[in-house]
């Protein structure tokens, strides 16, 4: 979650600049204002959809680092089961 945070907040500054810009263009333009309309609207729904695909990617990644976490722990507490079966073995011998 804070890498997509991270993301869509540092490029949200541009998106906004970029449909600033667009919007101006168009208060002040007198040919192109459907093209320009076009284009603003189709770049805010690649950046909907570009949001919505770093917010996935963070879920990811954040249920990647819980499964390796858990992995960590099964793995230390392996190794000390097999510590305390070793010692019992070499207590009987």
């Amino acid at each position: 979650m804070e890498a997509s945070f991270l993301v869509t907040t540092t490029f949200n500054f541009k998106f906004q600049a970029v449909q600033d810009a667009g919007q101006k263009l168009m208060d002040v333009a007198n040919i192109g204002v459907p093209e320009i309309e076009q284009r603003l609207k189709a770049l805010n729904q690649a950046w909907g959809e570009l949001k919505q695909m770093s917010g996935n990617r963070g879920d990811k990644l954040n249920q990647s680092l819980t499964f390796q976490q858990f992995l960590a722990k099964v793995e230390e507490e392996e190794g000390k089961r097999l510590k305390w079966t070793y010692n019992k073995i070499i207590r009987k011998l």
